[in-house]
C-alpha cells in the first residue's frame, strides 16, 4: 500500500511543529513528491483541460503550474512556498 493524500497532510502538519526540527528548509525532497486528493485532480483536470489524469502525471503537471506560477503571481516561486 502506497502513503496518500491523508499521510501528506499529516506529514506536512508535522513538519511545521517543533517535533521536526527545523521545520520546511530541512526537508531534504521538498517538491519531489505530492499525493493529491480528489479536489485537486478535479483542479488539475481544469487546468489541463483533462477528462481523466493518472497519478502518475500529477506531480509533472503541479511541477509544471509551480514552475511558471511567478509569472502569474507577485514575487519568485520560492517566495510562494509556504
Amino acid at each position: 500500500r502506497e502513503a496518500g493524500f491523508f499521510a501528506k497532510e499529516l506529514i506536512q502538519d508535522l513538519v511545521d511543529t517543533p517535533i521536526f526540527a527545523g521545520g520546511r528548509t530541512n526537508v531534504a525532497d521538498h517538491n519531489s513528491y505530492c499525493p493529491v486528493g480528489p479536489g485537486s485532480i478535479n483542479g488539475l483536470k481544469l487546468v489541463f483541460r483533462r477528462e481523466w489524469i493518472y497519478p502518475s502525471e500529477t506531480l509533472p503537471m503541479i511541477q509544471a503550474l509551480h514552475s511558471f506560477a511567478g509569472d502569474f503571481f507577485e514575487g519568485t516561486p520560492q517566495e510562494l512556498d509556504p
